[in-house]
């Protein structure tokens, strides 16, 4: 199938005509065909982003002339991933006054612009625990297959193969809703300083969320995070400090199946207090990339979401083995008349979104001794 020859419309559509719980489905295939839409989607809006520098050279007038046809008022697309419709989407958000072809585009379709969306998508992804978990963009409810007996190979004197047995992973389609107050004079910055402005707030404040869902969600009407799933698979560290016996212990106790991408999740306080403070004399934490911290090798990412209930907790697990589905395109709209007293406006993101570890052997959790 030629995928260069689709649209934007055509790549998700087919995105989610694609039936990942079919029994016959060939998983690779599938893969491969996922891969090849997102390459056109990355290569559709990456049009899209040099067609918007374009015509914002154009309004500022860094160039006289638009190097492609299309930027003429006659022949303006307002499509989610066109450089008009952004341009319209973002002015409405300014609440400046748009033409009649923009208002139209805007009352029909209403939707993110697929630019803007996918700059939020890409910083949530720049989240390290994001960044590890296995995120995905699926419409609605999704049924993830997980083999929770995987027998191995086995040598045989007759054809006969032990069977593995196939659960699922079932995701709901929860509400997030996150709002962020910015003051009357974001009504004067250009439109790419406001869209990177926007970008960055509503980002942080989802991927602040999201984050914490995958450690504590507590499962109703929210993911289920890790900290539930893995509740009964537990053991203490040192009340004092941690220290490096309980550090070998905690990862001894992960089954050797999740060892291979293992990543430690801890407070801040635990890790710079008492975990660096042993490895002052050891050399079993090694700096990587800025503060890219590795402990025995394995990447550690440092959430003081990992206190739970006053309680410092050590969790230590395949972070791939937790499941994070965002079941519906962002939503943003915005309300000036909440504003009216401190002269601003409120932008709200909603999104759907739902997480659970595929097995709970993936972690375990360390909380600290009582005595």
């Amino acid at each position: 199938m030629d995928y260069s020859t689709l649209t934007m419309e055509q790549v998700e559509e087919r995105l989610a005509a694609i039936d990942l719980e079919a029994e016959d489905a060939d998983l690779d295939a599938v893969e491969q065909e996922i891969n090849a839409l997102e390459a056109r989607k990355n290569a559709i809006i990456a049009e899209a982003e040099a067609r918007a520098k374009e015509l914002e050279d154009v309004a500022k007038g860094d160039i006289t002339e638009p190097i492609s046809k299309e930027t003429k008022m006659s022949e303006r697309t307002f499509t989610p991933e066109s450089a008009e419709y952004r341009a319209a989407w973002l002015k409405n958000m300014l609440g400046r006054p748009l033409d009649e072809e923009e208002r139209a585009a805007i009352t029909a379709t209403g939707v993110i612009p697929v630019i803007v969306e996918n700059r939020i998508i890409n910083k949530l992804k720049e989240n390290k625990l994001l960044s590890m978990v296995d995120l995905t963009r699926f419409p609605g409810n999704v049924r993830i297959p997980n083999y929770s007996t995987n027998n191995d190979a086995s040598w045989a004197t007759t054809s006969t193969d032990s069977a593995d047995v196939i659960d699922y992973v079932d995701l709901a389609a929860y509400q997030l809703i996150k709002t962020i107050e910015v003051p009357a004079q974001a009504d004067r910055m250009h439109i790419d300083a406001f869209e990177d402005y926007l970008v960055e707030a509503l980002s942080n404040k989802i991927e602040t969320a999201l984050q914490a869902a995958i450690l504590v969600g507590t499962g109703s009407s929210q993911p289920t995070g890790i900290a539930v799933t893995v509740a009964t698979a537990s053991g203490t560290f040192t009340k004092a400090a941690a220290t490096k016996a309980d550090l070998l212990k905690i990862m001894a106790k992960l089954p050797d199946k999740y060892q291979n991408g293992a990543a430690w999740i801890m407070p801040a306080k635990v890790f710079y207090g008492e975990v660096m403070a042993v490895a002052d004399t050891n050399t079993f934490v090694n700096l990587a990339d800025g503060m890219d911290y590795r402990l025995f090798g394995k990447p550690v990412v440092l959430d003081d979401t990992c206190t739970i209930s006053s309680t410092d907790t050590i969790f230590y697990g395949n972070p791939k083995a937790y499941h994070m589905n965002l079941g519906q395109d962002i939503e943003v709209a915005v309300d000036r008349s909440v504003g009216f007293r401190s002269n601003s406006a409120v932008y709200r993101a909603v999104c759907l979104a739902d997480g659970k570890l595929d097995a709970a052997a993936a972690f375990v959790k360390f909380t600290r001794a009582t005595q």
